[in-house]
């Protein structure tokens, strides 16, 4: 559970999606990628997200293309998130804070959003 960059994404879907097309696009250059969704940032991983615009991307649409680009490290951490919210994403792996330290730790380079 290394990576060179590691995109952490704490911010609630909206208009922006830059930190998954950002994944993408060092995915597609073959860099080594980790994705890592904590706070309001696991409402990324519902797979209910639609465009927020007409004519926009589909959050949901560019998460389901993460494996394709070969960026298959994508986390979550939902210990601060309050109520029943259940994250059943086939993409994504739950980990511990712990885990989360030592992946930010063991990064070279690190991005949050």
């Amino acid at each position: 559970m290394k990576a060179d960059y590691l995109i952490i994404i704490q911010t609630p879907p909206s208009l922006n999606i830059e930190p998954i097309e950002m994944a993408l696009a060092m995915a597609a250059f073959e860099q080594d990628v980790a994705l890592v969704f904590v706070g309001s940032g696991i409402y990324h991983l519902l797979n209910s997200q639609t465009e927020k615009m007409t004519g926009a991307k589909s959050p949901s649409k560019l998460m389901a293309a993460l494996p394709m680009y070969d960026c298959e490290k994508i986390y979550y951490c939902d210990s601060d998130i309050e109520g029943n919210i259940k994250i059943s994403s086939p993409i994504a792996e739950m980990i511990s804070n712990t885990q989360l330290q030592s992946l930010v730790a063991s990064a070279k380079h690190t991005v949050s959003f």
